[in-house]
């Protein structure tokens, strides 16, 4: 039986769903869990399997969850992790075979989420029945009809659990200020001289190791990483986005804001940051086995300062 117990880490990566969701299912009893002798929580995999619908003789369909939120802060808050937990439960009551949980935090206008991709690839794979959703706009915001047929098309329904999500309307003033910003950009960029940038192949590269430049709109190379290309298109993008699309000054405002942040808290709780950097010290190996995570840390300085500190605010500490 012992083999049979998988550790909260474990799970979580099973699941695709954070430790702290599976800790509060143990409590609610969704999906409890059984106790080590050191009270560490251990997950029976005939539990697992349960929760998700995965016992003999139930529907032999493969059921795929997809949840999205629109920014990074939404997920930090848990809002992502409680949609996909309230589509977990929903697959359970109706005794579905979850066969891939996929998340997104981005834009619903955009069709570069990775999950959303992955979603579609499973679509033409023929590797799922039935996709689960809590609206229509956390697939996609335009043209949900058309990209329902698309899917009816490959044997695969959509439900919608329709539950009202509260931010809906603020994402969607969101998705229309990108999309605005996107097409402004363009004009504005050539209206001022500007030159619109892109990422090309470099020239006279050997076939086995392509690599990547970032030329203007007239072909003109503004950046060839010391002339020796980047390795991927990735890179080249993230580099055309951090030197010419005003990235740099991002990541300077953010670094910024965080010191400001860290200092703040220092100034209210003498001596948090040196606990922080102490308890990642002593408690180092645990944290690599993922006997323990940052919650309980989160713990410990709320004991020790009485204070609670987002997940944010740790996150500080950690970059300054």
């Amino acid at each position: 039986m012992i083999d049979n117990l998988l550790t909260i880490e474990e799970t979580s990566r099973l699941l695709n769903v954070s430790k702290n969701t599976l800790r509060r299912w143990d409590k609610d009893g969704t999906l409890p869990a059984v106790r080590t002798n050191g009270k560490h929580r251990r997950y029976k995999q005939e539990d697992i399997d349960t929760f998700l619908g995965n016992e003999p003789n139930e529907l032999e369909k493969t059921i795929c969850i997809y949840g999205r939120v629109s920014s990074h802060d939404q997920k930090k808050k848990g809002d992502l992790d409680r949609q996909c937990q309230r589509l977990s439960e929903y697959c359970v009551k109706k005794k579905y075979k979850v066969g891939h949980i996929l998340k997104d935090v981005g834009s619903g206008l955009s069709d570069l989420r990775r999950g959303f991709n992955k979603l579609v690839e499973l679509v033409i794979a023929g590797k799922i029945n039935i996709l689960v959703i809590e609206h229509k706009d956390r697939l996609t915001r335009f043209q949900f009809n058309i990209l329902e047929k698309f899917f009816i098309s490959y044997g695969v329904t959509i439900e919608c659990v329709d539950k009202p999500d509260k931010d809906s309307e603020e994402e969607f003033v969101n998705d229309i200020m990108m999309l605005m910003a996107s097409f402004s950009g363009k004009l504005y960029g050539r209206i001022d001289g500007r030159k619109m940038m892109k990422v090309i192949p470099k020239l006279n590269c050997d076939r086995f190791d392509p690599r990547f430049v970032i030329a203007d709109d007239n072909g003109k190379i503004m950046d060839d990483a010391k002339g020796w290309g980047y390795k991927t298109q990735e890179k080249a993008r993230k580099a055309m986005w951090y030197k010419f699309g005003g990235g740099k000054q991002k990541v300077d405002d953010s670094k910024e804001k965080m010191k400001a942040e860290v200092s703040s808290l220092e100034a209210k709780h003498n001596g948090i940051g040196k606990f922080i950097e102490q308890f990642d010290e002593i408690w180092f190996k645990e944290f690599a086995r993922g006997e323990i995570d940052e919650n309980d840390l989160l713990d410990a300085i709320e004991e020790k300062f009485g204070t609670r500190l987002t997940v944010y605010q740790l996150e500080c500490f950690g970059e300054t």
